[in-house]
């Protein structure tokens, strides 16, 4: 009994090593002093500081020091954070809080909705998460699916960093990452997006892939993309190809600029030694300006042309010093 006391007075108390204030409620409490644990039973539900955790059962470890360890929830746990503007929930089949680290384990068909305004923005779904308190960070990793405005994304693992004030301040996608986005998709090794900025830099074996409105297909593979949503800018670097209609390119760097008036992408220029092959015409040089809309492109600097399948010649080639522009206009 003395144990058992002891411990709801630490529950109680402002505890100097977590300097937080942590209570317990539940309809039965029971101390297995061999093991230093109390098991929590009926309605049971532990508040620290701005977060509550709710469910049927759990255990709770004491360390020698007669200090609370760790808090283990069972059976459909339920946790939310709440700074009474912005809301954090994350739903699992097993929970752990440690209540020295500050830090939720969940484990089991978790979900984890982040909410503005009690408006849902950003839902996570994983066979694992890990929520840091103290540096606001979420791990998850395990079929990772988030939901974010009109994106979905998936990936072997995730970790989105929060603010101060629970919104999502960045997000990093880890493995096998894909996005989708209306008529988009783009995947890669790894991605990193800034909502604040609405930046977003993709890394390894990046592809995306967009339709057009007017149903044709868009594809682009590079070891590098940046997309900046401010200007509508794509940087791509690391052997770049692209492929619209009947072009494709390729060189070691390109940019993607708008329309100013549609505000989608409509020019391309690859920098640097570059190619481009319209069906069996071959133009390299040392920048091409490709225009999607009206269709064409120009090659500027040491320009080499090179026709295939020359009925009676051959392959057959050219070159110049100077610029070419090539209205391939239907």
């Amino acid at each position: 009994m003395k144990k058992l006391f002891l411990l709801i007075v630490c529950l109680f108390v402002m505890l100097p090593a977590i300097a937080s204030t942590v209570t317990v409620e539940s309809k039965k409490q029971s101390y297995d002093s061999t093991q230093n644990k109390t098991l929590l039973e009926g309605n049971v539900k532990v508040k620290m500081d701005d977060i509550t955790v709710t469910s049927p059962r759990a255990v709770i470890d004491i360390t020698p020091q007669n200090e609370i360890d760790k808090a283990t929830f069972l059976d459909k746990v339920y946790a939310i954070k709440d700074n009474k503007l912005n809301q954090h929930e994350i739903k699992s089949d097993i929970m752990t809080m440690s209540l020295l680290n500050k830090k939720i384990k969940a484990e089991g068909n978790t979900i984890t909705t982040f909410s503005e305004k009690r408006v849902p923005v950003v839902v996570l779904t994983a066979d694992y998460q890990e929520y840091d308190i103290n540096t606001n960070l979420m791990k998850a990793k395990g079929n990772v699916i988030i939901h974010y405005k009109d994106v979905v994304a998936t990936s072997n693992e995730a970790h989105l960093k929060m603010d101060q004030n629970s919104k999502m301040d960045k997000m990093k996608l880890i493995g096998n990452a894909i996005i989708k986005q209306e008529n988009s998709v783009l995947t890669a090794s790894t991605v990193m997006y800034n909502p604040k900025s609405e930046e977003l830099v993709a890394k390894g074996n990046t592809h995306s892939h967009a339709v057009n409105d007017d149903g044709s297909n868009f594809d682009i593979y590079a070891g590098y993309q940046q997309y900046d949503k401010t200007t509508g800018s794509l940087m791509t670097s690391g052997t770049v190809k692209i492929t619209y209609q009947d072009y494709i390119a390729t060189g070691p760097k390109a940019t993607f600029l708008p329309d100013k008036k549609t505000k989608k992408i409509n020019q391309i220029v690859f920098y640097k030694r570059s190619k481009i092959q319209e069906t069996d015409k071959i133009v390299e040089a040392d920048k091409i300006i490709l225009t999607l809309n009206p269709k064409n492109f120009t090659a500027e600097g040491n320009v080499k042309t090179s026709f295939k399948n020359v009925k009676g010649f051959g392959d057959t080639g050219s070159s110049t010093g100077g610029a070419i522009i090539f209205n391939t206009k239907k």
